[in-house]
């Protein structure tokens, strides 16, 4: 059971780089100046990448190991309808992390009031719609564990 705890916690951590990308670059960069440091945003598209190649890969070992057994949810869809849900997910996962102020204000129309800058600043939007992004990318590894294994 220990891969259900190793998992979990490479998960959060990448989680956690994703939606807090300037405490995990202060743990990173403890012992540099801030000035001379690089900027924490350069650490989400990689590890938003990392998790949905990581997710996809331990789920779909967890199912080869027969941790977990998904064969009855499997079964109601075709294979390539786990993979075309799959890329959807992972399109707009990708979105939500990378490019959060942009996606947060192209699907909440409320926030058009607001100019992006004031967005910028607030990082409850901005932890949200990240958090909203690994969901997002979780899901669709889970639909890539599925498309795989039935193929």
């Amino acid at each position: 059971m220990m891969i259900y705890l190793l998992l979990s916690v490479v998960v959060a951590l990448l989680g956690t780089s994703i939606v807090l990308p300037d405490v995990v670059n202060n743990v990173l960069y403890g012992r540099v100046p801030p000035s001379q440091r690089t900027s924490p945003n350069r650490l989400v598209p990689v590890a938003s990448i990392t998790l949905l190649i990581f997710g996809t890969l331990g789920l779909y070992s967890l199912r080869r190991a027969g941790l977990i057994n998904p064969a009855h949810i499997g079964a109601r869809l075709p294979s390539t309808e786990w993979g075309i849900a799959g890329g959807i997910c992972s399109f707009l996962g990708l979105c939500l992390c990378i490019f959060p102020i942009f996606m947060f204000h192209r699907l909440v129309p409320q926030s058009r009031g607001f100019s992006k800058e004031q967005l910028k600043r607030n990082n409850l939007i901005l932890g949200f719609t990240r958090t909203i992004g690994v969901v997002l990318l979780l899901i669709a590894a889970a639909s890539f564990c599925l498309f795989i294994g039935s193929n």
